[in-house]
């Protein structure tokens, strides 16, 4: 919701200004404006928001103004500096880096509110980040810097958009930030409305649980922070004018692109200004975000803080995919694994991931042996299920227990400990998802060597996954490549379908999917997770709140 605080005019204007003002929002054609409504999709976008046909604002720049100190800055200095912050810059043209905000050319009095906000130095990303930004530059942050560091960077610039629009009587928001999740979402939108308040900067948080109405798009406000989904919603509905947003910030391009919103966020982009400004940061620059982010992007300034992991799979992991026919065949081939390899003295503790609850028990019986004993991980609530989990880890850390048995719920209560061999019995629902649980579970597990299964039905993925291995430089077997053909094969109508069946098959499958949040015990009791009837009186009573 914005904040009903000051609305007077923001700090005094800068002598340079860069854009013309966007103009002409208007936000009549939003109907019911609840993001969360199942009725507004895409396909009533045309009826509810006819598109008005007008001409974008030109927007005049002018070049970011260097402080005479930056000018006299050495390349001596410079390089200094980034050896000392781990710092490598990437772009054309890239402007010196200021440290301090004093020579940043913004007015006395904005700087003052700057650093009681955010202290006297600035951060490395920083330094690089706001002549870029306010130079009217792309801009991209690699690396792991806090939320703060990321803000100082763009914050000045969207305050400088938001009172060019004040001065010229220009309404709607200026500056779009999409984050990953709702809770990004949110601890975003704190900060941002905690931040902006003695800057007089309205923030909008949109999202399910805000149950935003007409009148929240109506008031003024000036960034709107939401996730991709819910923004898409809000896009189709036509709630507020797109054009007049300048300023586009992905906050958590990892994050983001992982959960494949590269087709959304381009289309939403497509509606801003034409001349607007990316802003994007990321811990990692993976191929996929790396090609769709630079797709986005104009002549960006690309700055990476630290180690910055480049590759889709952590480095010195190798995998082995193993290719059968059928679910008994997988089974058949684990049990060999485990007497040829993994029962081994010298193999080390190993982790099965499975996809069920019913089936982590399963496995744990077919695997037991007398002189390699395996244990389960079982999510759940209450006392006994706690207990029994802090059991099986102590024996899994004290090495009595050499094979443990989980599920993608109960991953996290293995913590750190060290994990030489990772089995994914049951595949993810994509490659994506694979290599995102090996990006986040191998490093922390310390796993060497990962084996994987895919049978025939599950040919679809092959092609991903034979792509995915490639790209971090792993040779796919002979077996993952002729699935992979024959998988693409007959997408394209030139060869055999695949097998149609259910994944996983057998008996164990047809239970229910692994939870953290109910046991089995409140399950038969009907204690279980909340009724689709609770979860609508809950977004009710929200939702009148926000009004």
């Amino acid at each position: 919701m914005a904040d009903e605080d000051s609305r007077g005019e923001p700090p005094s204007e800068r002598r340079d200004d860069r854009d013309a003002p966007d103009t002409n929002n208007d936000g009549s054609s939003a109907g019911d404006a609840t993001p969360a409504s199942e009725s507004q999709g895409p396909e009533h976008s045309s009826a509810d928001a006819p598109p008005p046909s007008k001409e974008p604002v030109v927007v005049v720049k002018a070049p970011y103004n260097e402080h005479s100190d930056v000018t006299a800055r050495t390349d001596e200095q410079i390089e200094e500096f980034q050896t000392k912050h781990k710092v490598k810059i990437e772009g054309e043209e890239v402007s010196k880096p200021i440290f301090k905000l004093e020579e940043s050319g913004l007015p006395d009095e904005f700087v003052s509110k700057l650093k009681d906000i955010f202290g006297s130095s600035l951060s490395p990303l920083a330094s690089y980040g706001l002549p870029a930004i306010l130079g009217g530059r792309d801009f991209i942050g690699l690396g792991d810097s806090s939320m703060s560091e990321k803000v100082i960077s763009f914050l000045p610039s969207v305050v400088m958009h938001c009172q060019r629009n004040k001065k010229n009587d220009s309404k709607g928001p200026v500056a779009l930030l999409l984050a990953s999740s709702c809770r990004q979402v949110r601890d975003i939108y704190k900060y941002f409305r905690d931040t902006g308040r003695s800057l007089e900067l309205e923030c909008l948080e949109i999202s399910e649980e805000t149950s935003n109405d007409r009148e929240d798009f109506q008031s003024e406000f000036h960034v709107a922070i939401s996730t991709v989904t819910t923004m898409q919603k809000v896009h189709a509905s036509g709630h507020f004018d797109f054009g007049t947003i300048s300023v586009t910030i992905l906050y958590g391009v990892d994050e983001l692109f992982d959960s494949n919103h590269a087709a959304a966020i381009d289309k939403i982009l497509k509606d801003v200004h034409p001349e607007r400004q990316l802003l994007a940061f990321s811990r990692s620059w993976l191929p996929d975000a790396r090609s769709a982010v630079l797709a986005l992007a104009k002549n960006p300034v690309i700055v990476q803080i630290g180690d910055v992991e480049t590759s889709p799979l952590p480095s010195g992991l190798t995998v082995d995919v193993r290719v059968f026919d059928d679910e008994a065949a997988k089974k058949a081939d684990l049990q060999s694994l485990l007497e040829e390899t993994l029962r081994r003295e010298d193999a080390g503790k190993t982790l099965i991931l499975v996809k069920t609850k019913r089936k982590a028990k399963a496995m744990k019986k077919s695997v037991d042996h007398k002189e390699f004993p395996a244990d389960v991980l079982i999510a759940g609530r209450g006392r006994s299920k706690a207990s029994d989990r802090d059991a099986a880890m102590k024996d899994f850390k004290s090495g009595k227990v050499k094979v443990l048995v989980a599920t993608a719920a109960t991953l996290k209560d293995v913590g750190k400990e060290e994990v030489k061999n990772l089995v994914v019995f049951d595949f993810p629902a994509s490659p994506r998802e694979f290599g995102q649980l090996l990006r986040q579970s191998g490093p922390t597990l310390k796993v060497t060597k990962v084996y994987t299964y895919l049978t025939s039905i599950q040919g679809r993925h092959a092609p991903g996954l034979a792509d995915l291995l490639q790209s971090a430089e792993l040779e796919p077997s002979e077996k993952l490549v002729s699935l992979a053909e024959w998988a693409k094969s007959a997408a394209e109508g030139k060869g055999p379908p695949l097998p149609t069946a259910k994944e996983g098959g057998g008996d164990d499958d047809d239970e229910e999917a692994d939870s953290d949040s109910s046991s089995d015990d409140d399950r038969r009791h009907g204690r279980g997770s909340s009724s689709h009837r609770d979860r609508d009186r809950d977004r009710e009573r929200k939702r009148s709140y926000s009004r």
